[in-house]
């Protein structure tokens, strides 16, 4: 007999997480799983910490590959999934133990494709709880789904997660959606963009089960390993309309684009400036250069009045210093930031992440 839900884990030196990770997996309520851990070249214990668990639940699967990505590893585990539903796990993070048959239990009886619950959010040893601004047990179907899930996925961040969701594994093979294997961000949001374009049947479901850790210095390091700025204005020139051949105008797709690039602008800013693991001159030099980007400029530019009406203070301090070039004022606002910064600011800097900066699109039916 086939298992209910396959769980997919990418495994990539995790540390001591892994094992809370593995024991909230087999010990789930909804005991006809299967659990696929793709070890992507993890050069600390990993596979050894694996391996002692498979040796006591014939229900964890063990792929072994180089280092190939997480959507490489992604694929591979749906290639292998043989459950009704299919699931996924940082493997760092940690479920309820009633997560998958919750989920599970309301996809049955909706005949979903897709089933979306909300989740925990833990940054400085305190979780809250994070949903959608879509209505809890709520079925919605492909119309609704394409005029407003849809473009809710281009302009925000926080539907982006897969983790969060169970997909019907027919539904993902018979459409043929996997994580695109070429790019280096945003793969979840490829993803459900892909599945939610043609998902006939998905449903949000006020419940909690799944805890994602995020450190609030993680992103900070992150932030002077890449170039974010860069990545997020890649991710504005990238056509989604064409791609995924969406239902949109071409001036609500480009709307939708420039939100989402300035909303990152604004958390981008932010996140550099609280970061620890470099000087303030260092992050001024950085923040300096994106600030005066012509193509940054021309947005604000555009758009200046219409997001100024609903920013708040911190975000009206970052348009005034981008549209008037103020960089003495930008070092000014780092230096201060760099030394008042303190966790209990999390909220605040996640506000800023998920928070529309031009009037939402109204749901329509």
């Amino acid at each position: 007999m086939n298992p209910k839900v396959s769980v997919i884990i990418p495994v990539y030196n995790p540390g001591l997480y892994l094992k809370h990770c593995i024991d909230s997996l087999i010990n789930q309520t909804l005991k006809e799983c299967e659990f696929i851990f793709i070890n992507d070249g993890s050069t600390d214990d990993s596979l050894e910490i694996l391996n002692i668990y498979k040796e006591k639940d014939s229900r964890i699967i063990i792929i072994n590959q180089k280092n190939l990505g997480i959507s490489i590893a992604r694929n591979n585990g749906i290639k292998k999934a043989q459950g009704e539903y299919i699931g996924f796990s940082d493997n760092d993070d940690f479920l309820e133990l009633d997560m998958l048959e919750t989920l599970y239990n309301t996809s049955k009886i909706h005949d979903s494709d897709i089933v979306v619950s909300k989740y925990f959010l833990g940054r400085d040893n305190k979780e809250i709880i994070k949903g959608t601004r879509f209505k809890s047990q709520t079925l919605y179907e492909d119309k609704f789904i394409k005029k407003n899930i849809i473009p809710d996925l281009l302009e925000n961040e926080e539907m982006f997660a897969v983790w969060n969701k169970l997909y019907n594994r027919v539904f993902i093979n018979k459409n043929n959606i996997i994580f695109p294997p070429n790019r280096v961000i945003e793969e979840d949001a490829m993803f459900n963009i892909a599945a939610f374009n043609v998902c006939k049947k998905a449903i949000f479901i006020d419940y909690a089960g799944y805890h994602f850790r995020e450190m609030s210095t993680s992103e900070s390091r992150k932030f002077l390993q890449k170039d974010f700025f860069m990545l997020a204005l890649e991710k504005y020139h990238f056509d989604y309309k064409t791609h995924f051949n969406l239902e949109l105008s071409d001036s609500h797709h480009e709307k939708l684009k420039r939100a989402r690039f300035i909303n990152r602008v604004f958390y981008i800013v932010f996140i550099c400036s609280i970061s620890k693991n470099s000087s303030v001159l260092k992050k001024y030099r950085y923040l300096k250069k994106i600030i005066l980007n012509k193509e940054l400029i021309r947005i604000v530019d555009l758009n200046y009045f219409q997001i100024k009406t609903k920013a708040g203070i911190f975000e009206k301090i970052i348009l005034i210093i981008i549209k008037y070039k103020m960089t003495k004022t930008l070092y000014f606002l780092i230096c201060f930031i760099s030394f008042v910064y303190k966790p209990v600011f999390s909220e605040f800097l996640r506000s800023i992440n998920n928070k529309f900066l031009f009037s939402n699109h109204s749901i329509k039916h």
